[in-house]
């Protein structure tokens, strides 16, 4: 069964990503791109402890690349999904196909981002829609929760 939990350690306006990628020049680049538009990047190169980094630190969007080498990605995905649904997950990969877009929508991708075309504007974007749909959705709870109409 999948939840969506009120997240205590995530502050609204939090502008912060776990970025999971087994390349570290794509995750510096994607860092130095995102710090641009202040929000800061945790990068993992991998997967183990993905769980544990969203749990501990209040982390509600990820940018997980789907080529992976000991899980792949979209594994990955769909654990995020089974722990917490209302975590916000980009998909980065450079394998451009409709089957890999496929499945990471039909998963719960929030977004899909093809490498090859990746742009600066294009990263900053995806993100800041996913930092917005989280906050939008912890306020929705929190709103929610003082009428005790959330079950835990």
């Amino acid at each position: 069964m999948v939840s969506i939990r009120s997240e205590k350690k995530h502050m609204y306006g939090q502008k912060r990503v776990l970025h999971l990628d087994d390349d570290p020049a794509f995750l510096k680049l994607a860092s130095i791109i995102l710090r641009k538009a202040s929000i800061q990047s945790v990068g993992l190169t991998n997967p183990r402890p993905v769980n544990r980094m969203l749990q501990e630190n209040g982390l509600r969007v990820v940018l997980l690349d789907i080529d992976l080498p000991d899980v792949h990605g979209l594994t990955v995905l769909r654990n995020i999904k089974a722990m917490d649904a209302g975590i916000q997950v980009i998909m980065c990969t450079a394998d451009v196909n409709m089957d890999v877009l496929r499945r990471a929508v039909e998963y719960g991708a929030e977004d899909v981002l093809f490498k090859p075309r990746l742009t600066p504007t294009m990263l900053i974007e995806s993100v800041e829609h996913a930092l917005g749909k989280v906050d939008r959705l912890l306020g929705t709870i929190a709103w929610l929760e003082q009428f005790h109409v959330v079950s835990q």
